[in-house]
């Protein structure tokens, strides 16, 4: 037990001691806690209990004084680096003190003035710690974003230099349109630069030179060419035998005899292209509001009952997927007449081809050749009713295997 203690105790004794003694309340039953307390008290006289009393008193404020000092000394001590908890040890003395019946105002009012000032530089330092910290994570996450900013634009550079990079490499190919397009590419992700917008106007410019001068070539070589056969033409052709032709109208008989070749095709077709040529004479309907084109596909195939495929690379390189939207409404048209008009506003058409009816475009399918076998005997059979005599006439070239010129 410190010093302050041993003398609060002692001061607490003498005041009741000094109340037992002097009370002029009747006798009571005294419990014997406070029978010891009287007991202590009965060894001093009146004079001796108001002495103790006093220098009680006087010990028990230069305790508290001491500890109201301490504390704030501990506390000025901590607030550079923890003033919430200099601000909980102050609140915990003032506490102590502001409750206690045994201080009178004044020397109360003496020990809560340094704890109330001690209080309120705790609370402006923790209001600057709270600020600095603030301005602390601020500058923190300014520097991050910066951080983060730079990186960004590293990458962009870094994008823009394997851009031109491969920029250079199509200039030396002489491959001006892709140069062109990774120009604007690189001008996308770096707008700012105005290098990147000359890179992209050397390119066309470029571009357009080499085409003026593969133009200006071709019509150089087209004119000497022509000049050529200008020349040739030049070339006088004996007559000996001479070229005997029939007349019109041996010309109009054979074209006649030969209408019932118009639709012939000897090609076999396989039961699946067969089956598809077919259905494409049925009647169909499509009722369809911005359905992709896959959709509309499905549904044909199970309405008629035959393949049909998209051909992908052919839609991708015409700038289409199988997403390509489709809306139309017709009733009552054959499959073949529905096929053109919902393909034609996508620049699409439709060939049958590996017994499937193949969905491609319209570039793609001029590449696609189609064999097709038609009966000409009659064009190397003689005419037996056309009479025409003598070395190259008519029916001794076409007989003498002349019908290799119709």
């Amino acid at each position: 037990m410190s010093y302050g203690d041993r003398a609060f105790k002692n001061w607490r004794r003498a005041v009741l001691a000094t109340f037992l003694f002097s009370s002029a309340a009747p006798a009571r039953a005294v419990p014997p806690a406070e029978t010891a307390e009287r007991e202590d008290a009965s060894e001093f006289t009146d004079g001796q209990l108001i002495d103790e009393v006093e220098k009680g008193r006087r010990l028990y404020a230069e305790y508290l004084r001491s500890e109201v000092r301490n504390a704030v000394a501990q506390a000025r001590r901590e607030l550079a680096t923890d003033p919430e908890g200099a601000r909980d040890l102050l609140k915990l003395v003032l506490e102590k003190i502001s409750p206690a019946p045994e201080l009178d105002a004044e020397l109360r009012a003496e020990l809560r003035a340094p704890l109330e000032a001690a209080l309120q530089a705790a609370h402006q330092q923790a209001l600057a710690a709270a600020e600095k910290d603030l301005r602390r994570r601020q500058t923190e996450a300014e520097a991050q974003a910066r951080e983060r900013v730079h990186r960004e634009l590293y990458r962009e550079e870094q994008k823009v230099e394997q851009l031109m990079a491969r920029f250079n490499s199509l200039l030396d190919e002489q491959r001006f349109r892709d140069a062109e397009a990774v120009a604007a590419i690189a001008r996308e992700v770096n707008p700012g630069a105005s290098q990147l917008r000359s890179a992209e106007l050397t390119a066309r410019m470029s571009g357009y030179e080499a085409d003026m001068l593969a133009v200006r070539d071709a019509r150089h070589k087209a004119a000497v060419d022509s000049l050529f056969q200008v020349e040739r033409a030049h070339i006088p052709t004996p007559d000996e035998p001479p070229i005997l032709y029939p007349d019109a109208e041996t010309w109009q008989l054979l074209t006649e005899r030969r209408k019932k070749f118009k639709a012939v095709d000897l090609t076999s077709n396989s039961p699946a292209e067969t089956k598809i040529v077919a259905a494409l004479e049925d009647n169909t309907e499509l009722e369809f509001a911005d359905q992709p084109l896959a959709d509309v596909v499905e549904y044909l195939k199970e309405r008629h009952g035959i393949e049909i495929q998209l051909d992908n690379r052919a839609l991708a390189d015409a700038g289409l997927g199988s997403d390509a939207p489709i809306t139309r409404n017709l009733k009552g048209v054959s499959l073949r007449s529905a096929l053109r008009l919902t393909l034609g506003e996508l620049d699409l058409t439709y060939v049958i081809r590996d017994e499937v009816l193949l969905i491609t475009s319209n570039t793609e399918a001029e590449n696609l050749l189609s064999t097709r076998v038609y009966p000409v005997a009659d064009l190397v059979v003689p005419v037996p009713s056309l009479r025409f005599g003598g070395r190259g006439g008519f029916g001794g070239g076409v007989g003498a295997g002349g019908g290799a010129g119709f």
